[in-house]
């Protein structure tokens, strides 16, 4: 049988192909705009086998010829940059209250955002309100749900890697259990990828926050629930079982009668006000001690909201401990609605850490707030989207 080639240039191996076409393809993405010869250089490539990959590449319309160079002497070189619109790329986050959705290009240009109030935590309040921001998102950005390459759509809960069910989904226990991503997938017609948020909260800030250049650093997002995304190594760690950074598994209350011990999510912190504000005249904190209201007591020098905020703080600063001690990350990113609170946190856990651990981590607070979770979500959506697109644009229509 016959090696397949292209044009007129030397027979190759089609899996060496393959391989030097998406080299190129990732250079081009990385050093755009790019003109063969410094293409060659980068991969350490022949040019004539860089302009076959590249020839291909832009028959499968991954790449495009841009305009030349007009500043370079003698013959004029030809350009190349990623066709940045071969595809699209949807986020979901879907929280206990809200759904939030993001549309961007494979450049990750946003195209159209969208917040939701979510309807019902049933399954088909979730899917509905799910559909609803998917149909704002692809009207506002004006793109086909066909051109839709990848779907990433992170949850509470732990992700099964074996059958992908959902466990521990707290508030969200409804999509516990009954194959949601299939669901999904088959109510938006969409292939869908499911992941936990706090994971997806951690490739966000590897990719667009202050995890990128750190190899070895944790989320831990403190809201309505307490997690962590760890990333060592450089990688995400999900652990054997997809649990890896479930902390609010830790059973500190068996462990000591100490108040300190408590999960500092927002139910424990609200017990905690609550046993606080009994024990303090003139208080301003009162039923049901939504952390809210807390934090803005402690602000305006409420004792008791301090007292609370004290206590709330040893209480992370314990699970953050714990975290240290196990995988000694260099740095320590504080998310989610009560974590992100850094004017009344962020001393204390730090003293907290210093004072209990030789080498402590650094702790700052999350630059991107409430979108780490969409950020996380488009990067992978990305990332899959590109290895798709070379897949069956290149590889599968040429077989």
């Amino acid at each position: 049988m016959p090696v397949p080639h292209l044009g007129d240039g030397p027979a190759v191996p089609a899996l060496l192909r393959e391989l030097n076409e998406r080299v190129v393809l990732d250079a081009v993405w990385e050093h755009q705009p790019v003109h063969r010869a410094e293409l060659a250089r980068i991969t350490d490539l022949s040019k004539p086998t860089v302009s076959l990959s590249l020839e291909s590449l832009t028959l499968a319309g991954l790449v495009e010829e841009i305009a030349k160079d007009q500043n370079r002497s003698g013959r004029a070189a030809s350009w190349f940059a990623p066709i940045v619109d071969a595809g699209y790329v949807l986020g979901l986050d879907i929280g206990s209250q809200f759904i939030r959705g993001q549309l961007e290009n494979l450049a990750g240009k946003t195209l159209s955002h969208v917040d939701l109030a979510l309807k019902r935590t049933t399954v088909k309040g979730v899917l509905s309100t799910v559909h609803d921001a998917i149909e704002y998102l692809l009207k506002n950005g004006n793109v086909p749900r066909e051109r839709i390459t990848t779907t990433v759509v992170g949850v509470p809960g732990i992700i099964s890697p074996i059958d992908g069910e959902i466990s521990e989904a707290g508030s969200l226990s409804a999509i516990e259990d009954v194959g949601f991503t299939s669901q999904l997938s088959d109510h938006l017609g969409l292939a869908v990828t499911v992941d936990n948020d706090v994971n997806l909260m951690a490739l966000g800030e590897r990719a667009r926050g202050l995890g990128q250049g750190v190899d070895n650093f944790a989320v831990v997002s403190v809201g309505s629930g307490i997690g962590a995304g760890l990333v060592l190594g450089g990688k995400l760690h999900r652990g054997a079982h997809g649990g890896a950074g479930e902390v609010h598994l830790t059973p500190f209350h068996l462990l000591a009668k100490d108040a300190s011990l408590f999960d500092p999510a927002s139910n424990g912190l609200q017990t905690s006000a609550a046993r606080i504000a009994r024990k303090r005249r003139g208080t301003s904190l009162k039923a049901p001690y939504d952390p809210v209201q807390v934090f803005a007591a402690a602000r305006n020098g409420d004792l008791a909201a301090l007292e609370v905020v004290g206590a709330e703080a040893r209480a992370i600063a314990l699970y953050l401990l714990t975290i240290a001690a196990v995988v000694d990350v260099e740095l320590v990113i504080l998310a989610g609605g009560i974590g992100t609170n850094e004017d009344l946190l962020l001393a204390p856990i730090r003293q907290l850490l210093a004072e209990h651990h030789p080498i402590p981590p650094r702790v700052e607070t999350s630059s991107l707030g409430r979108g780490a979770v969409l950020a996380g979500a488009i990067a992978v959506a990305q990332e899959r989207a590109r290895d798709l697109l070379f897949t069956t644009r290149l590889v599968q229509n040429r077989s």
